[in-house]
């Protein structure tokens, strides 16, 4: 099974060259610390609204998804606020020294631009590459800019064999693999694809007992209204979720279902199921130091702001131990 692709959120109501091995196109709220203790199966218990998730397999359902017609919606359903917090942060990662870039689960290849740019403004030759388990993301990302190495890869096996300066991992994708052996097989991919001297950054929500309880027992609003944005045409959509939740794999999964926004009649494009799954401050520390990374930062959000127990994001900065 293929590990992993690019996050689109779901969660809160928050939607996220080189190459070789696999199919390359080289073209051209916050969770307090003190209810880690408890039970979160119990968080996760199916509510009435419908049973669980269990065995779901995460990646293959979300990237059909953007290949069936969801892709060319995606920059458009993300808020013009919310793109730009994701641009600065990661844009200004980059450092005089940084002379090389890796993406890791790209998308479209929104941040891999804006990254990209500010490192060449230092080195105008550096390489980028782009990966995404979406062939429609990388079409996307290619036409967006060909003098970026794009490549078709599962994160857990990229098809990478240099090394890189900054490795980033956007958009929550991390919380769309479907266990922690995948977790652990793309951080450990990761940390091979890092230079000496290199860093890895990415962004994860903090999970939410709260909210997981709630989506649970049914409190979540049925064919509630998560997005609404204009297609290139101008018409207004809106995009409805459905939400569930599994004791089990502690995924919480959201289905999308898209609507015109003036008459709610829902448009002829299948629903895009996308799930993530909790990754606790303490597990992903576990998973870090098993795969040769050393926390450098964490931020509570892409603004910066100090990580708390009520942080809705853990936005971390790693380099190898």
């Amino acid at each position: 099974m293929s590990c992993g692709g690019h996050g689109g959120g779901v969660i809160g109501g928050q939607i996220g060259a080189h190459q070789g091995g696999v199919e390359a196109r080289p073209r051209g709220r916050g969770l307090s610390f003190k209810a880690r203790s408890l039970d979160k199966r119990q968080a996760c218990s199916a509510g009435p609204r419908g049973s669980p998730i269990g065995g779901f397999r995460v990646q293959e359902t979300t990237v059909t998804s953007w290949d069936q017609g969801w892709a060319p919606l995606y920059d458009a359903a993300d808020t013009m606020r919310m793109m730009q917090d994701y641009l600065d942060f990661y844009a200004g990662l980059v450092t005089p020294g940084t002379a090389s870039l890796l993406d890791l689960g790209c998308g479209t290849g929104s941040v891999t631009v804006a990254v990209a740019e500010a490192m060449r403004a230092h080195h105008p030759d550096a390489p980028a590459l782009g990966i995404d388990l979406a062939p429609a993301m990388i079409d996307i990302a290619a036409a967006r800019d060909g003098s970026i190495g794009w490549a078709v890869g599962d994160i857990c096996d990229p098809p990478v064999t240099d090394r890189y300066d900054l490795v980033i991992c956007c958009f929550h994708t991390l919380q769309l693999l479907p266990d922690d052996a995948a977790l652990g097989q793309a951080l450990a991919a990761a940390r091979r694809a890092m230079a000496p001297g290199a860093r890895l950054a990415f962004d994860i929500y903090q999970p939410n007992l709260d909210f997981l309880k709630m989506a649970a027992a049914g409190g979540l609003e049925p064919g509630r209204i998560v997005r609404r944005f204009p297609d290139r045409t101008g018409r207004e959509l809106i995009v409805r979720e459905e939400a569930v939740c599994d004791p089990d794999t502690l995924t919480y999964s959201g289905t999308w279902f898209l609507h015109d926004a003036e008459t709610d009649a829902r448009l002829p494009v299948d629903p895009m199921v996308q799930t993530l799954r909790q990754i606790y401050p303490e597990d992903l520390a576990r998973h870090m130091a098993a795969t040769g990374l050393a926390m450098v930062e964490r931020y509570g959000d892409l603004d910066g702001s100090n990580f708390t127990p009520d942080s809705k994001r853990q936005v971390v900065i790693c380099a190898p131990a």
